[in-house]
């Protein structure tokens, strides 16, 4: 089985992201996009109950949420749980505090096709040589 990546400078296929769109008590209405979009729908779909990474596993649970927290501003709670098994512990289930209203949530939107940026970290290197330069110099 062989891998096909991406040839510098040329674009790839386009590809097909999940985009949540939702509207908030007050009117507001905003969308998530890609992984966020499917932890928002998970959340609204869970109500009081909650969500945590025990019952739903998927990659990075807290990074969405943050960002759910941080750019789309929503209220949401992280109640800590305690848990046995082989590894007791505790975890965190994430609920909902607000209400929202899907609009959509498994419409899908095709993004720009990705292209992947010749020379942009030898670019970026160079720049930064430079700015050290300079500095030194001074």
């Amino acid at each position: 089985m062989s891998i096909q990546l991406p040839v510098k400078g040329k674009a790839t296929k386009p590809r097909k992201r999940l985009v949540v769109a939702y509207e908030r008590a007050d009117g507001t209405m905003g969308k998530a996009i890609g992984r966020y979009g499917d932890t928002l729908r998970a959340l609204v779909v869970a109500g009081e109950k909650g969500v945590t990474p025990l019952e739903r596993p998927a990659p990075r649970w807290s990074h969405y949420i943050h960002i759910l927290r941080r750019e789309h501003n929503l209220a949401i709670e992280t109640v800590t749980e305690n848990h046995g098994g082989d590894f007791p512990g505790t975890h965190g289930r994430y609920v909902l505090r607000e209400e929202l209203k899907l609009l959509n949530s498994s419409d899908t939107e095709t993004t720009k096709p990705a292209t992947v940026a010749a020379g942009r970290a030898s670019k970026s290197m160079a720049t930064r040589r430079k700015t050290r330069e300079h500095r030194d110099e001074a």
